[in-house]
């Protein structure tokens, strides 16, 4: 008939793996795009499993497959930060984490106080407040809560 689509022309692909879908994506077979776009693109593991339609566990597995063994559990991209606001103790430089020296005197000086001096979070607080010790944006005020997370992330650590 005139003016039907032919449906042979573009028969609907059924796609069961991940592999075959990485072929389909990039034919020239030259890399594997899913590492590419992890490690050049930029791409979350999130956003490889949105890209490719399926789990998380399925690109991880295979961007492990890949021999990309320093993978972090939570599927971030290590060389491409894209939260609003990082942690307190680390900064942004070119979507990469490194640490602000700054700060981790700061997180130093919770953690100590915490596990040296066996202060509570509420004297912690005082003791930055007292010290003049100025938070991320310049002014010197700080909570329990702020105190207690970055204990939480700096113990053990520092």
């Amino acid at each position: 008939m005139v003016g039907e689509p032919d449906q042979r022309a573009n028969p609907p692909i059924l796609i069961d793996t991940l592999d075959f879908r990485i072929k389909l994506y990039k034919p020239s077979n030259r890399g594997n795009p899913l590492v590419d776009l992890y490690t050049k693109g930029g791409f979350s593991i999130d956003a490889l499993a949105k890209k490719f339609n399926c789990s998380k566990a399925t690109v991880l597995e295979q961007l492990k497959k890949a021999g990309l063994s320093d993978l972090k559990k939570n599927g971030q991209n290590p060389t491409s930060y894209r939260n609003y606001q990082p942690p307190f103790g680390y900064s942004v430089k070119d979507r990469v984490l490194i640490l602000n020296k700054q700060e981790v005197l700061i997180c130093r000086v919770i953690v100590q106080e915490r596990n040296m001096q066996k202060k509570s979070f509420n004297e912690i607080t005082k003791i930055l407040i007292g010290g003049g010790y100025k938070n991320r944006f310049g002014k010197i005020a700080w909570s329990i809560t702020t105190v207690q997370r970055i204990y939480k992330r700096w113990n053990g650590k520092i």
